[in-house]
């Protein structure tokens, strides 16, 4: 019975114990699967088995998938976190938790007053160690020298004895041993490896002298380096300042894209998604077929906006997009259903329209899906019967996607030239060409590709 109530701290101990030795740990199915370097199977524990650390708001035990999810992805952002425990299907652990538990299982802790026994109460030994923890701390260094010398000779003389054997000893061998125990004994430590690097001299001018002629040269070549970005600064500030068609057409590889819903029972279809978007009029699906139209698998249509015409590409299915098809889709007309996002290359809707722009388009009367209201989309309404209203609904469609896309843009734009503006700075500091290595062109910074990717963006190379 005892060895069954002590069964979730002997699983949290075991993944720690497993987790500071740097073996992997795996799910498998409903298990969580501890195996050692070569990938052999050591242990395995049901992944839901409750675990002796508790939430300190909840007064709730952490399952072993929480606690080793929160722990496989410390490092990443709250926002991050709470996408990756969805995904794993993990319960999340309380961010007030989720410090000393990562420090428990690191090793950096050795107990927690949240780990509790069977009986609700903090594990025996939390106590204990948190007093032997502080007493090894405020102990005198000179005393730990002393003692750590000690239990070496001690430890010698103990691999000595058990190699030769006491009896092995000369009585000269002897009488040697008890001197150098009375002179250990009186022994003083007269320096510690931590006292040893305390510095006897409190000014450094020869330091500072040289600290400040290299802030002299660095500063000299700061100021050379704003002389030469100048230009730059202006170019990028005129490319802020580009129109939108101009934006549309230099930073949107190919023809925009818009996805529409593939049911033929959504209120917009690739059957009559260009009578609304081109015409402004919304004519059914079933009215559609009775005409003898049938569905495309995908269709151009134009739009003038502002004395521009563009041109967008409607589809229904994504299922054979590429990495350049992805960085096309500007908009999507949306279900109310998130299975609509089944093989999308963002998996979940939050993060969609992050990068997306979200129209969500009713009729009147009919009952609002729940889950509109936790997305970011624009909600419009058609009227059943006014169908002089379908053109205000259109133009109001238009005018939030290109508002969406302008915004978008716009952030490209200023990260790649604050990034030009960046490249230059540095290649007048440091003398280095930053946009060629061996003749050949360089990829963007790091940074950047990432930036534009958190906008769906990235440059194709």
């Amino acid at each position: 019975m005892a060895a069954k109530e002590d069964a979730p701290l002997a699983a949290l101990r075991a993944l720690r114990a497993h987790l500071i030795k740097g073996k992997p740990v795996e799910v498998e199915g409903e298990d969580l699967v501890f195996r050692d370097a070569s990938g052999s199977e050591l242990r395995r524990l049901p992944k839901h088995s409750p675990t002796a650390y508790h939430s300190k708001k909840l007064d709730k035990s952490y399952d072993l998938l929480a606690v080793y999810t929160c722990f496989k992805h410390a490092d990443l952002s709250f926002s991050d976190y709470v996408l990756k425990c969805r995904e794993d299907k993990a319960a999340m652990v309380s961010t007030v938790d989720k410090k000393e538990l990562v420090a428990f299982l690191k090793g950096d802790i050795d107990s927690s007053p949240q780990i509790l026994d069977a009986s609700g109460k903090p594990t025996a030994d939390s106590g204990e160690k948190d007093r032997k923890t502080t007493t090894k701390k405020t102990r005198d260094p000179e005393d730990e020298a002393r003692a750590a010398k000690k239990r070496r000779l001690a430890q010698e003389k103990e691999n000595h004895r058990h190699k030769h054997g006491e009896s092995h000893k000369t009585p000269q061998e002897l009488k040697q041993d008890e001197q150098m125990k009375r002179i250990t004994d009186r022994e003083c430590v007269n320096r510690t490896r931590t006292t040893v690097l305390d510095a006897h001299k409190t000014k450094f001018d020869n330091v500072v002298k040289t600290l400040e002629l290299v802030n002299a040269e660095t500063k000299e070549k700061i100021e050379k380096a704003s002389k030469a970005s100048a230009l730059m600064a202006t170019t990028t500030a005129r490319k802020e300042q580009l129109p939108l068609h101009r934006l549309v057409k230099e930073k949107i590889l190919g023809t925009p894209i818009i996805v529409v819903p593939a049911g033929f029972s959504d209120l917009f279809t690739m059957l009559n998604a260009k009578d609304f978007l081109e015409d402004g009029v919304y004519v059914s699906n079933m009215q559609k077929k009775a005409d003898g139209h049938r569905k495309q698998q995908s269709m151009m249509i134009t739009h003038e906006e502002d004395g521009h015409v563009y041109t967008f590409k409607i589809v229904d299915t994504v299922n054979r997009f590429r990495d350049k098809d992805w960085r096309s889709v500007v908009g999507v007309i949306v279900s109310g259903q998130s299975w609509q996002f089944k093989g999308w290359k963002w998996k979940f809707p939050l993060e969609v329209f992050k990068k997306v722009c979200g129209v969500y388009i009713y009729n009147q009367g009919s009952q609002l899906n729940p889950e509109i209201k936790q997305w970011d989309v624009k909600v419009l309404m058609i009227h059943p019967d006014k169908r002089h209203l379908d053109k205000v609904a259109a133009k109001e469609f238009w005018r939030y996607l290109f508002a969406f896309i302008k915004h978008k843009l716009q952030e490209i734009q200023t990260i790649t030239g604050k990034q030009q503006a960046l490249d230059t700075r540095i290649s007048a500091i440091y003398s280095v060409d930053t946009t060629k290595l061996g003749g050949k062109l360089m990829l963007p910074s790091h940074r950047v590709v990432e930036n534009l990717s958190a906008l769906g963006l990235a440059p194709e190379y």
